[in-house]
């Protein structure tokens, strides 16, 4: 097992630097060992399958993440019950991956659920709430709930200020998707 995990390590590390063609061959070499050995390390499992669910994603495979992020989430839940912070990871994914197939209820719904673990175990100022709420926004505004939208965006920002001051990529992002909210809604002051 020492391999497999230094594998996930290291695949992880390529995966946030953006080298995904080297990260995915680690990530699934340590996914098919953690399935070899899942009697011994459960643990490693979970954490390789929500592992490989991230990448899936991120390779533009949304069914597979979605397959995977239900699994990794039925596993921490059987093991660890349904308000574990490490949930919110898995939750996520899954309402990421759920937008991505334009899932909208769905990715909605994914997306409160994880607010919710987040709301319990996290500063309500922790930057992933932000990112939470920027993407529970975009669902509500494809829903057309306006107000919803705009009240995730809002808090978001007001997260995202807290956690980097005005100058930020993220803040940038979700300004924009303010204004597109906005200009769609008929609200052209706002947008502007």
């Amino acid at each position: 097992m020492p391999r497999a995990q230094s594998d996930q390590l290291r695949a992880r590390i390529l995966h946030r630097q953006g080298e995904l063609d080297q990260a995915r061959p680690l990530s699934q070499r340590a996914l098919d060992a953690a399935h070899k050995n899942a009697a011994e390390h459960p643990d490693f499992l979970t954490d390789a399958v929500i592992n490989f669910a991230s990448f899936a994603l991120s390779d533009g495979d949304a069914q597979t993440s979605i397959a995977l992020s239900c699994e990794g989430i039925e596993r921490l839940t059987s093991d660890h019950g349904s308000g574990d912070i490490r949930l919110a990871e898995p939750l996520h994914n899954l309402a990421n991956a759920l937008a991505s197939a334009q899932r909208w209820d769905e990715a909605a719904a994914e997306y409160r659920r994880a607010l919710a673990i987040t709301d319990q175990h996290l500063s309500p100022k922790h930057q992933t709430n932000a990112f939470l709420r920027n993407g529970l926004a975009r669902a509500e505004q494809r829903l057309g709930n306006v107000e919803g939208a705009r009240n995730s965006f809002h808090l978001a920002l007001e997260i995202l200020r807290a956690n980097f001051g005005e100058v930020h990529p993220d803040i940038g992002i979700t300004l924009a998707n303010v204004g597109r909210l906005e200009s769609n809604a008929g609200q052209i002051d706002a947008a502007l």
